[in-house]
This record gives C-alpha cells, structure tokens and sequence, in this order.
C-alpha cells in the first residue's frame, strides 16, 4: 500500500510517472480554497467580536 500514489494505482518500480503538472494544479486549486476559507473565518472573527464584545470593555 505504501507503494501506491494518491489516485490508488500501484506505481511501478523505477518508473517516474508523476504528472507534477496535475499535482501543481491540485494544489494550487487547495491553497485557493483554503485562502477563501480562512478570508471568511477572519470576517466571522470581526463579526462576532462586533457583537458580542462591547466598546471599551476590555480597557483597550
């Protein structure tokens, strides 16, 4: 099992069969995903500290 790539097909023995155009592309397409995930947690964070934390209540 270690000997198999991420798409489940064994990979052969001496061969170098990595399509890192399609791993590049994966990746990228993650990182992307992840940037609009954590832009939307950061606006989340700023909302909730707008509503539930009242002005000057923390001395700052």
């Amino acid at each position: 099992m270690a000997d198999e790539q991420e798409n489940g097909k064994p990979e052969e023995e001496g061969s170098d069969t990595t399509d890192w155009k399609a791993m590049a592309r994966k990746w990228e397409v993650r990182s992307k995903e992840n940037a609009d995930k954590a832009r939307a947690y950061d606006e989340l964070q700023v909302e909730w500290w707008d509503v539930f934390v009242p002005p000057f209540s923390c001395g700052l």
